[in-house]
């Protein structure tokens, strides 16, 4: 588990953030979070690594959920679930097929409010790959962003 840290902004707005890690292999990346105040928006992010001899590169997903509707419910309940993707230094692919997880299909961040809890689930049918070999060498990071604004 990385370190959390919370911040206060200006005008009483809150920040939180953590991370976690594994080693290669891995189809899938479960953390929880202690987050110590409801959110109103999260960000949760998780990085499959992959090995093209002799480049290596992150494919990072990023998801963007909306907690609480009732502050700029116009502007926020659009973004619930929003996801990018990012290849290397390329253009953004959001790959559904494989992974299951689409600007408006499944979650992988989410906020339990009677915990109290941020847990990132993600998984993947992608193939993972031992060195020699080229390919995805498993799920090995994930980070979450909390924020609470007025």
């Amino acid at each position: 588990m990385g370190e959390a840290i919370i911040t206060r902004r200006g005008g009483g707005a809150l920040y939180y953030t953590n991370t976690f890690s594994q080693g290669f292999g891995h189809n899938s990346i479960n953390a929880s979070f202690d987050c110590p105040f409801k959110p109103t928006m999260l960000v949760g992010e998780v990085w499959l690594f992959y090995v093209f001899s002799p480049y290596s590169y992150l494919q990072q997903y990023r998801q963007f959920r909306c907690i609480d509707n009732n502050l700029l419910a116009i502007y926020f309940g659009q973004i619930d679930k929003m996801l990018i993707s990012q290849q290397g230094g390329g253009t953004p692919v959001i790959d559904a097929n494989t992974d299951g997880y689409s600007r408006t299909g499944n979650s992988f961040v989410s906020y339990n409010s009677g915990t109290g809890k941020i847990t990132i689930n993600f998984s993947t049918s992608r193939s993972i790959v031992t060195e020699p070999s080229d390919g995805c060498r498993g799920v090995t990071y994930c980070k979450v962003w909390a924020y609470k604004f007025r």
